[in-house]
Formats: structure tokens, C-alpha cells, sequence
């Protein structure tokens, strides 16, 4: 499948599954972007605060390890909190 179709494909997964995806407890960010390790292989990306084993979870915490088709790729980003720039520099 070439790259545009691919991302666009992508997209529409994220779209139709995000919010069930940050509805989970762990998770705290979802997006589109490459497999870790695989740069050719495009991924749902399911940013979590940490990685927890299967068995540390409740049944509906866990992440499926695909979702139509297109590959998840979980990765520990930590607490993410939102940031105001005070600066100015813009005006």
C-alpha cells in the first residue's frame, strides 16, 4: 500500500477509536506515527504513563495489539501535563 493511502487509512482508525482509547485509565495521549524499531510501518500510537504487564490490568485497560488491521505500538511517555507560554514573544 503505498505511504498516502496508508495514512489516510490510519487516520480514519484513529479517528473512529480515540476516544475509547483515552478512556482508558493508563493511557494519555493516541496518534498516528511509525511502529518503534520499524520506521517503514505505519502504527496506532497509544501513549501511556506506564507500562503495565496484561495481567497487572482489567480487562478493558488492556490496549489491543491491533485495531482493524493496523498494528498498536504502546509506548511510556509519563504524566503529561499542558503548558502556557507566559512569554510574549508572539506580540
Amino acid at each position: 500500500m503505498s505511504t498516502e493511502p496508508a495514512l489516510k487509512r490510519a487516520r480514519q482508525i484513529l479517528r473512529a477509536h480515540s476516544d475509547r482509547l483515552l478512556a482508558k485509565p493508563n493511557v494519555v495521549g493516541v496518534g498516528v506515527g511509525y511502529r518503534e524499531g520499524s520506521p517503514s510501518e505505519l502504527a496506532l500510537v497509544v501513549m501511556v504513563k506506564q507500562k503495565l504487564p496484561e495481567s497487572a490490568l482489567a480487562e478493558d485497560e488492556i490496549v489491543p495489539s491491533d485495531i482493524d488491521g493496523l498494528p498498536v505500538d504502546v509506548r511510556m511517555v509519563g504524566e503529561v501535563n499542558a503548558q502556557v507560554d507566559t512569554s510574549n514573544q508572539g506580540d
